[in-house]
């Protein structure tokens, strides 16, 4: 996955076509596009989550 998708509904095909869930797909992405870590994108959302 190389590229951010521009619907909802691309998130949903891809999730399918890989037997993944949402959540999986997000994260595999911020990891390979963004280079983070999964402990740092988590870290990130509990932050926001609390905001």
């Amino acid at each position: 996955m190389s590229f951010l998708f521009d619907s909802f509904e691309g998130w949903k095909k891809h999730c399918e076509t890989k037997n993944v869930s949402l959540v999986q797909a997000v994260v595999e992405y911020e990891i390979k596009q963004k280079g983070r870590t999964e402990e740092k994108i988590w870290e990130t959302l509990g932050h926001a989550w609390e905001v």
